[in-house]
């Protein structure tokens, strides 16, 4: 097993997709947990660091694609991997709203972290989930509605991120 330090950038950047096993836990991360990540981000912006380490994404890699996605089996830091695509969804619709203020391209978003944008069916998101929350991901991601009578852990985080991210407490780039 090779260990690399990477960024999320560097993680989620390529035609490349992570998927959740069957066998590993829904998504579980509650605000508290959100909560202390942005408090993380928010000091290492006014502290001016360059990075900060959210913990390890171990993972497997399935057998080599000559062509289309290279496919990721998620073993540990799924809920960080899915926490930090949350923020990701969050920041890339606050910068769609508010491209002139936001400084953010939305689409390198969307079509970098989020979406292997010249792919179909499932090969299509960077992240895919369990069949529990799968469908409430690809819609956040896909920006299509989402019935009010839908609960969802993803839901409340995404919400609470793009509440935090329209405070403009920070900087976003």
């Amino acid at each position: 097993m090779d260990a690399t330090k990477g960024n999320i950038y560097q993680i989620l950047n390529g035609s490349k997709q992570f998927v959740i096993p069957v066998y590993q836990r829904t998504y579980s991360w509650e605000k508290e947990q959100c909560m202390r990540l942005w408090r993380d981000i928010a000091a290492m912006q006014k502290s001016n660091r360059e990075g900060h380490f959210v913990g390890s994404i171990v993972n497997i890699e399935e057998k080599a694609m000559p062509i289309g996605v290279q496919k990721y089996m998620i073993i540990d830091g799924q809920q960080r991997l899915t926490t930090l695509t949350l923020l990701l969804i969050a920041l890339r619709d606050y910068a769609s709203v508010h491209s002139e203020e936001a400084g953010i391209n939305a689409h390198k978003i969307t079509d970098t972290l989020l979406l292997n944008a010249y792919e179909s069916g499932s090969d299509r998101y960077k992240l895919f989930l369990t069949q529990t929350d799968r469908e409430v991901l690809i819609k956040l991601i896909e920006h299509s509605p989402i019935g009010d009578e839908v609960r969802s852990r993803l839901i409340d985080n995404y919400l609470f991120f793009a509440g935090q991210i329209a405070k403009m407490e920070l900087s976003p780039v």
